[in-house]
């Protein structure tokens, strides 16, 4: 396991992610129901954490996480998110998003997303060693 990447469960199988307009999209299948919430916790701050909608239709799901909430989110210092799916009001049953059901290991050393900057910092989704999908806010060089 990565250092500082939690254990869940069960993972939410990502299909595709678009970094663009303010928005990080992701989009893909995942098994359960009551999955509403996409949820990003903070690696170094466990208060770091930043919530949008999961709208899920017969098994897809598809939601966007707004960049400059991530930076709201992540405060004064830089920060790794981890990306869950998960219940309204309750973080049991969640569902790390990730990319585990394809024959590409090792996502991490072959597949770069484009950053966005807001205020200043550096906003990019990547993949973990465990192939989940994490995102990065770092401050940008001044």
């Amino acid at each position: 396991m990565n250092s500082g990447e939690s254990v869940a469960f069960r993972h939410a199988e990502m299909d595709e992610v678009w970094p663009r307009g303010g928005d990080i999209r992701i989009t893909g299948r995942v098994s359960g129901e009551g999955l509403d919430r996409l949820v990003a916790q903070g690696r170094v701050n466990p208060f770091a954490r930043c919530e949008a909608d999961v709208t899920v239709t017969d098994g897809h799901f598809d939601t966007r996480v707004s960049v400059a909430r991530l930076v709201s989110a992540c405060r004064e210092v830089d920060e790794t998110f981890d990306l869950y799916l998960t219940h309204s009001g309750s973080d049991q049953g969640r569902a790390r998003v990730g990319r585990h059901l394809d024959d590409i290991h090792g996502k991490k050393r072959v597949f770069r997303y484009p950053e966005q900057i807001v205020d200043g910092v550096r906003v990019k989704p990547y993949f973990t060693e465990n192939d989940n999908l994490s995102v990065t806010c770092r401050r940008a060089e001044q």
